[in-house]
């Protein structure tokens, strides 16, 4: 083998030790996250409902005072981008075109 073919083969396998540690570290990353959510706490907690203030009174009636309809989600972190959805995402825009709805001479028009 000449040197050249003996740096070419050290290179690619530096390229493939690099691939492969860092699938085994997002799997590792993963496995941890997976972990935590999983996570039971050990004593198990009770939630009790503390009035803050008194509800608004109308008369002899209570005012009905609106509840939120969902509990709140958890923002979860948002997972990077990869190269093959950034390069999707590119394509659609330059298909697609810019969005019409901020353009203020199509909304000022109205719809036709």
């Amino acid at each position: 083998m000449t040197f050249e073919q003996v740096l070419i083969v050290l290179f690619a396998v530096l390229v493939l030790i690099n691939l492969v540690a860092s699938a085994l570290r997002r799997a590792m990353h993963e496995h941890e996250r997976l972990r935590e959510d999983l996570r039971v706490p050990a004593t198990p907690t009770r939630r009790r409902a503390v009035l803050l203030e008194q509800p608004p009174r109308v008369g002899k009636r209570l005012q009905r005072v609106a509840e939120p309809s969902a509990p709140a989600v958890q923002q979860r972190r948002p997972r990077p981008v990869t190269l093959e959805e950034a390069r999707r995402g590119m394509v659609l825009m330059a298909i697609l075109g810019p969005c019409r709805a901020v353009d203020p001479s199509i909304v000022e028009a109205g719809p036709r």
